[in-house]
Order: structure tokens, then sequence, then C-alpha cells
């Protein structure tokens, strides 16, 4: 009891881009699979430079790149469309193991819901899995069917709105909204064509239509075509918004990105993909933005009284705020005033990323010592991703019964 009271009151207590100033200290990180190469570029959007390989060309097993995506593992899940797969790598771009073996053909688009689950785009249907790459079909479906309705046209772009639901799109020129509980479609409104579709910033909803060249505007409540964002793309088909809440686009015959202006549609800057001819970018994503972690420690007792010699335990305890889902570790290092009791260590995080771990401290001093024995302990926690919080906290031996808080 004394621990979640603790806890609880830490939880209380806490080449070639046009220049364009770019919003100040945002990282912007976009990824574009490239469809015929077969593999992922990544372009750093602040430095204007772009890593082309970040994903080499047929690594795990890649062919044919379509639909990009990041994880809540914050691993990069990358869609092979000849492959069937849904491949996985780290955030730095290693082969991890093939997530999903697909039992369809013709991959598209995918993305994380915010259901946390990985719905991917088959010519003709939706398909859902867990993030244990299991099959996770709508009621009354099979397989890992989340959606097979009779649309009209290829499925092509997949976007999640801000109620949560998914967005379908076909070449066929024809958007549909997806119930979130059974996978119904809904016609939601029509165009020239689509492939990629994207949420703003203002909850418009965007459509890459690479027939004609242009970026349509509709309204992402009603579905009313509201105009034309831009013109004159060539063969668009991923579509983005960055953290400057503009969209980028990929222009998939004319091997470019192209960085809109989120109000008017022109094009503040251009960056030419390395591809090979034929199908260059295509559907694109920026890596999530990163929450900094905030680590919250306690120690119980926090003063050892009385200073009879004795070894005390003392329970260390806390939370990691920010951490997400997965398992988190930590390494605890004591650092004494009199350079004597300084034990470390290692310990094991609980799902809901709270920990605690017991160390032996000794409760003497000198007896002339009269601010008293000082013990640091310090902290450092880290996520599944790799992001670490580090705190140092102190635990005293004082000098009379006083200054003593039991």
């Amino acid at each position: 009891m004394k621990r979640m009271l603790a806890l609880a009151a830490l939880l209380v207590i806490g080449t070639a881009i046009v220049p364009r100033p770019i919003v100040a200290q945002v990282t912007a990180e976009l990824f574009i699979a490239c469809h015929d190469a077969s593999k992922v570029a990544r372009l750093d959007v602040a430095s204007e430079t772009l890593t082309d390989p970040f994903v080499a060309p047929g690594a795990g097993g890649l062919n044919i790149a379509t639909g990009v995506t990041f994880g809540p593992d914050a691993n990069l899940y990358v869609t092979g469309r000849d492959n069937s797969q849904i491949l996985r790598y780290s955030p730095a771009g290693a082969f991890i193991d093939v997530f999903v073996d697909v039992d369809a053909s013709w991959l598209f688009d995918s993305r994380f819901g915010p259901d946390q689950k990985l719905y991917v785009l088959t010519n003709s249907t939706v398909l859902r899995y867990d993030q244990a790459g299991a099959p996770n079909p709508a009621p009354d479906q099979v397989g890992a069917i989340f959606s097979a309705g009779s649309f009209s046209g290829n499925l092509r772009g997949l976007a999640f709105g801000p109620d949560g639901a998914a967005f379908v799109a076909t070449d066929a020129g024809v958007i549909y909204r997806l119930d979130p509980i059974s996978g119904s479609a809904t016609g939601f409104s029509t165009g020239p064509g689509f492939h990629g579709l994207a949420f703003g910033p203002d909850g418009d909803l965007f459509a890459a239509c690479p027939f004609s060249g242009q970026v349509v505007r509709f309204d992402g409540v009603s579905g009313e075509q509201i105009g034309t964002l831009a013109s004159d793309l060539g063969y668009v088909m991923g579509i983005a918004f960055g953290p400057d809440g503009d969209p980028y686009v990929s222009s998939g015959f004319l091997g470019l990105i192209y960085h809109l202006d989120g109000n008017d549609g022109s094009v503040v800057g251009e960056f030419a993909c390395d591809y090979a001819g034929g199908y260059g970018p295509c559907w694109i994503t920026f890596r999530p933005e990163t929450t900094p972690l905030e680590l919250k420690v306690i120690a119980t007792p926090s003063t050892l009284w009385p200073p009879n010699g004795r070894m005390r335990a003392v329970e260390v305890s806390g939370v990691l705020i920010g951490a997400g889902a997965g398992p988190i570790t930590g390494q605890y290092k004591v650092t004494d005033e009199y350079g004597r009791v300084q034990p470390e260590g290692t310990f094991q995080g609980s799902p809901d990323n709270t920990f605690a771990f017991t160390v032996a401290l000794q409760a003497s001093r000198h007896g002339g010592d009269h601010d008293g024995r000082q013990y640091q302990i310090a902290l450092t926690v880290t996520n599944h991703t790799g992001q670490s919080a580090g705190q140092t906290i102190e635990v005293r031996v004082p000098h009379d019964h006083g200054h003593c808080v039991r």
C-alpha cells in the first residue's frame, strides 16, 4: 500500500530543396517507399539530407516496396507488394524479421490505426493484424479481413480520421469510410482517381490523384470537395503531412518529392530520389515525433534513523512517464559520501512502466558530521525503443533526531 501511495504521489508531482525555413528545432524525417527499386529512402527535411538507401534494396526479401509506416514499437514496417509480406526494420533501418506473411497478393498502403493494429490494403480488401502479427478480422469476417466491401476500383490509399475511423481510396476515384467496429464501407466522396490519402492539421482530407497530377482537398466531415490544392505534379502517389503542417507528396514517374505550402499549394521545394525509371517514390510517411520521457522516483524511507550502524532496506520505486507500450529496464548506482556502501545493479520494470527494487544502506554517520551522511542513488531507465531518462535521489542519515523525518 505504501508503494502504491508513493507512486500515486509521483504521478501527481509530476540535393535540391528550395530553401524555406522549417519550424525551429523540429525533427522531420520523411520515409519513402521506392517502388521498383525495392528499397526505402529517408529524407531529413531540416538538413535537406537524403539517406538513400535507408533500407537497402531487397533487404529481408523486400520485393516492390509500397506501404511504409511506423509501429507502436517505433520500428519501421514496409509492405512488399510482390513478396506478399510486411517486413519489420529497426529505427536505424536494419532488417528484424517478417512481421506478417500475408495470404494475398498485390499489397499496397499500410498504416497502424489508433487501436495500434496494422491495416493493410490489397486490391479488394482491408486486412488487419494485431501487434503480434496475428490476424485480427472484424466481426463476421474470416482470416485477417477487416473490410471486404464491394469497392469500386482497386484500393490504393489509407488514412485514419480524427474520429479514429479508417478511410480508403480507390484508383477509380471513390473514397470510403469504414466503420471502426464492423469494417462496413460507406461512400464518402468521389474524384479523379486516387492513391495516397492524408488528413491535414485542420481535419480536412487530402488525396493524391495520379491520373490528373493533382492534390485534391475534401471537407473531413461532409466529404464535400473543397478544391484543388496543387496541380501539375505528375503521377502523385503518396501524401503525408510534416511537423511543419505542410503536405509532402511523391511523384512516381518523375522520381520527385514535393514540399507544398499547406495554404496555397505552391511548391516550396522538391527533392529528387534515385530510381531506375518506372515507378519511383510511392507511399510515404513521417517518423512520429518523440515525446521526451520523464522519470519520477522516490526512496522509502528517505531518512535512516537511528544511526545504529545496522544495514537498512531502502525501497526505490518510480514510474517512467511517456514510455509507451513495452518493457522498461534500468540501472542504478549508489554513491556514498563516505565511500563505503556503494551498491549498483540493474532492474526490470512492470508492464505499466513502474518499477521497484531494494538497496541495503548503512544507518550510521560520524559524530562530527553535522549535516549527516548522504547517499546519492543515480538511476537511468530505458524504454523499449531505446529512449532513456535519468534522475538522482538522496537518502540521508541525519546528525540528530531533530532533523529526522521518519
